[in-house]
């Protein structure tokens, strides 16, 4: 054995390296917990699960127990301290538990493998590459599995560090040495995947499934992998396949409600699998926060937070639901309570971008600009170029006229390695300089963007309105063609796209924009409503209204729209069922609409309808002139 491998992790990764290895048992959960002993007890019924647990590292979730046949190289005792060693705390403790065990049982790969994966997160690459080695010659000498377990251990380590050809030779290697573990040769269908060789990967994945029919991540990258090609039946048919082959597996659920709702926007179809994924399977934290963001999304609070603060009683460390909690907190207008959930996750992720950048837009909410900056600050001084960071930072310098810092900071969120961060700096660098009368420069820039990166919805639409503005009309209609093809449910888009046909004297391509959008966004009452006043004044009466019908159904309380339906109906000289619509949008309204009541007063008149006329004036002047009502 090389002194190297006998040195602690610590030690192998200097005193830089040291100092990162930070204590984790802040808001630990109980080892008592049912989760974990459920864990341990899947962990004692399936010998390789341990030793899959060790190549995973400390603090990583346990993968699915291979098949009974799976070799079993380690002797139980020393399973049994590798996990206990995995759980004794900070990491230092880990290193120094995995160093004695090491001594002690110098030819088991396992232990090697963990110091590995606890160099690489310390940071010391060059260690945790010389470990791995050893591993590997050490797991040679013993079993296949052995062997396969630490090359592809090796193999995601080179992964993480953008080594490709190297992880790929590696989980050949561990292929060679185990044809029947699916793990490596589930991660060359990823590696495969990632190249844009779609048909290797699923070649790849089918032999991981033949190795072991029952490899849930296979079966779940078999059916993401034709939800990518487009092909809805068969992504559908393969996770049914992968949740009837796995019915405890929570990721299955998952993988497939997300599958419904992102792709399909099947809510029913969600929410079924969500919840018998809760039903199946052991309590588990992503599969309740991936629920509690759907239903976030729906409006659903209640729900969701119901769902967010399960996911944490399984797993207080759980980063998405506490960066998710608080953010419902901030929706819902409960400063207060985002507050206190943003401050409970930054003390578990102190060092968290999400919590910042979440925590400084909930600032901004309350209007405490000082707070906000401040906390981008953090933010920046974490991670440098960080997009959403140095967009703020810009848009606080320029509303307060320092063109030159604004001008600076959304230069080097350009360099963000975060495509949606670095295209809000190209968007604000270039809405700058147009405001500075650069035209020019500000398309080229927005130009420079979208080649950079692949525009998003927002970024086409924002270069679009430039161009708008700009008095370009036939190219902002181009852009906003390709923010449709960027995000086809982007209601804004469709708006805005329609304005601008209807401005260009084309009120078919208008109305088809229009439809597009109450299709994607039916509780957009704006979009109803300058859907049928276009339809109505082109003429098509009998569409406007069935528009404006439409609209008033999904959107019962808005004013606006009852009063266009109405006016719809009393110029067709439907005049009982004007009335009846204006007396509906006045009682469903959230507030008094003065015009609504005013033309619904004007119509009674017109009727001869005095007494409803009276009482509605009433209560339009009440509403105009309320100091004088009350006298």
């Amino acid at each position: 054995m090389t002194a190297l491998s006998r040195q602690p992790v610590g030690a192998l990764a200097g005193a830089r390296s040291q100092a990162l290895l930070a204590p984790r048992t802040a808001a630990r959960t109980d080892r008592a917990s049912p989760r974990r002993a459920a864990k341990r007890a899947i962990l004692r019924r399936h010998p390789a699960a341990a030793a899959a647990a060790a190549a995973n590292g400390s603090g990583s979730a346990t993968p699915l127990p291979p098949t009974d046949d799976s070799p079993d190289s380690s002797a139980p005792d020393e399973r049994a301290l590798l996990l206990e060693a995995l759980d004794s705390g900070s990491d230092e403790e880990v290193a120094a538990k995995l160093e004695e065990l090491q001594q002690r049982w110098p030819a088991n790969a396992h232990f090697v493998v963990a110091q590995a994966r606890l160099a690489a997160k310390a940071g010391d690459a060059a260690a945790a590459r010389a470990l791995f080695e050893r591993a590997a010659e050490l797991a040679a000498a013993a079993e296949p599995r052995d062997a396969s377990i630490a090359l592809h251990a090796w193999a995601n380590f080179e992964v993480s560090q953008g080594r490709t050809e190297a992880a790929a030779a590696l989980a050949q290697r561990a292929v060679q040495a185990d044809p029947k573990h699916a793990v490596p040769h589930s991660l060359l269908g990823k590696l495969a995947e990632a190249a844009g060789q779609l048909a290797a990967a699923e070649q790849h994945y089918e032999a991981a499934l033949a190795a072991e029919p029952r490899h849930a991540p296979s079966l779940q990258a078999l059916a993401l992998l034709a939800a990518r090609q487009g092909r809805v039946n068969a992504a559908r048919a393969a996770f049914q396949r992968a949740i009837e082959a796995c019915p405890e597996n929570a990721p299955l659920y998952q993988a497939a409600a997300v599958f419904e709702w992102k792709r399909l926007g099947s809510y029913g179809a969600a929410k079924k699998l969500f919840r018998e994924g809760q039903d199946a399977c052991l309590p588990h934290a992503p599969l309740l926060a991936a629920h509690a963001k759907m239903e976030a999304q729906r409006r659903n609070l209640a729900e969701a937070r119901k769902l967010y603060r399960r996911a944490l009683q399984v797993d207080p460390r759980h980063a998405q639901s506490l960066l998710g909690l608080a953010q419902l907190e901030a929706r819902s207008g409960n400063t207060s309570a985002a507050l206190k959930a943003y401050r409970q996750g930054l003390e578990v992720y102190p060092r968290s971008v999400h919590l910042l950048s979440s925590l400084a837009q909930l600032y901004t909410q309350m209007k405490d600009d000082a707070a906000a900056r401040e906390t981008w600050q953090q933010v920046v001084a974490l991670e440098r170029t960080n997009g959403h960071a140095c967009y703020a930072l810009g848009i606080a310098e320029q509303q307060e006229g320092h063109w030159e810092a604004a001008e600076a900071w959304y230069q080097r969120g350009c360099d963000s390695k975060d495509p949606k961060g670095a295209l809000l700096c190209y968007e604000g660098l270039a809405e700058l300089l147009a405001f500075q009368g650069k035209n020019a420069a500000a398309r080229r820039t927005f130009r420079k963007g979208s080649q950079a990166h692949s525009g998003s919805s927002r970024y086409y639409r924002q270069w679009a309105t430039f161009e708008k503005r700009a008095g370009e009309l036939e190219r902002s209609a181009q852009l906003f063609s390709w923010a449709a093809r960027a995000d086809p449910r982007d209601d804004r888009t469709w708006l805005q796209w329609g304005l601008l046909e209807r401005r260009r004297g084309r009120p078919d391509e208008a109305a088809q924009c229009f439809a597009r959008g109450v299709k994607s966004a039916p509780r957009n009452p704006y979009l109803w409503q300058v859907y049928g006043v276009l339809l109505f004044s082109e003429g098509r009466e009998e569409e406007a209204r069935d528009v404006l019908r439409q609209g008033v159904w999904h959107n019962p309380s808005n004013p606006q729209l009852c009063m266009e339906w109405a006016l719809a109906e009393e110029a067709a000289g439907n005049l009982e069922d004007a009335l009846q619509i204006f007396e509906q949008g006045a009682s469903a309204a959230q507030e008094p609409h003065a015009p609504l009541l005013q033309a619904w007063a004007a119509l009674a008149r017109r009727m001869g309808r005095a007494e409803l006329a009276a009482n509605v004036e009433q209560q339009l002047e009440a509403l105009l002139h309320p100091s004088q009502s009350v006298q």
